[in-house]
C-alpha cells in the first residue's frame, strides 16, 4: 500500500527520473554498442587457445612418450646384439649335437626377437614424425591466434580506454538516478529493459505512436500521458510511454 501510495503522490517525479534513467542507460548502451562482438571475439579466441594448448600437451607428452619407447627398444636391441655375441663365443666351445642345436636354437630366437623390435623402432619412429608435425601445426596455429588476440585487445581496450571517463560519469550518475526510484516502477523498468534487444523502456509518443513498437495510441491514452496522473504503458509493448515535452 505504501509502495502504491508513492507512485500515485510522485508521478511527475518518477517519470522525470525514468526519463533520466532511459537516457543514462542509453549512453551506456551505445558505448557497449561501440565495442561491436570485440569482447566476444575476445573471449572465444581465449578459449580456443585454451583448447589448442591442451592439445600442445598432448603432442608434447606423447613424443616424450614415444621418444622413451624408443630408448628403450634401441636398449633391448643392444642388449639382445650383445647376447648374440656371446652365442657366438659359445658356439667356438660345442661339444655335441645337442649343444650346437640349443644354442643355434637361442640365436635363432634371439634375432627374431631384434628384428621385431627393430620394426617397432621404425614405425615408433614414424609415429614421432607424424607426432612432431603435428605440434609444429599446433604451435603455428597457436602463434597466429595470440597475435589476432592481441590485436583484438589492444583494439577493445582502445576503445574502453577513450571512453572511460563517460562511462564512469554515466555509471555513477545511474546509481544515484536509481536510489530515487521507487522500487516497483524500477523492478518494472528493469524488466521491460531486459525483454528487448534495444534496451529501450520509456519512448516517447511520436506522431501520437509508440516510440517503441510504433503502434498507434488511443486518443484517451495521450490524454493520460500529457496529465501525468499515471504512469501509462503502451498496450502492446508494454514499453512506459512518455509525452516529448516531458523530456
Amino acid at each position: 500500500m505504501t509502495t502504491t501510495k508513492s507512485i500515485e503522490v510522485n508521478i511527475p517525479k518518477s517519470i522525470a527520473q525514468l526519463i533520466a534513467l532511459q537516457k543514462l542507460d542509453t549512453k551506456i548502451d551505445d558505448i557497449e554498442m561501440m565495442k561491436g562482438t570485440l569482447p566476444q571475439m575476445v573471449e572465444e579466441l581465449k578459449k580456443e587457445l585454451n583448447n589448442l594448448k591442451a592439445k600442445k600437451h598432448n603432442f608434447e607428452a606423447e613424443i616424450n612418450g614415444i621418444n622413451e619407447f624408443i630408448v628403450t627398444k634401441k636398449t633391448l636391441v643392444k642388449d639382445g646384439d650383445a647376447i648374440l655375441k656371446k652365442y657366438e663365443k659359445q658356439s667356438d666351445n660345442i661339444k655335441n649335437n645337442r649343444e650346437f642345436e640349443s644354442i643355434n636354437k637361442q640365436k635363432s630366437d634371439k634375432e627374431s626377437e631384434i628384428k621385431l623390435t627393430q620394426r617397432e623402432i621404425v614405425d615408433a619412429e614414424v609415429a614421432l614424425q607424424a607426432k612432431i608435425r603435428g605440434l609444429e601445426s599446433v604451435n603455428k596455429i597457436i602463434a597466429e591466434k595470440e597475435s589476432l588476440l592481441k590485436h583484438k585487445e589492444e583494439e577493445l581496450n582502445g576503445i574502453i580506454k577513450e571512453n572511460e571517463k563517460d562511462i564512469i560519469g554515466y555509471t555513477e550518475a545511474k546509481s544515484d538516478c536509481v536510489k530515487k526510484i521507487d522500487k516497483t516502477i524500477l523492478d518494472s523498468y528493469t524488466k521491460i529493459r531486459n525483454a528487448y534487444q534495444n534496451k529501450l523502456v520509456v519512448v516517447n509518443t511520436n506522431r501520437e505512436s509508440c516510440g517503441g513498437c510504433f503502434c498507434s495510441i488511443p486518443p484517451q491514452k495521450l490524454i493520460e500521458i500529457r496529465k501525468q496522473k499515471k504512469i501509462v504503458s503502451c498496450e502492446y509493448c508494454g514499453r512506459i510511454l512518455v509525452n516529448e515535452d516531458d523530456e
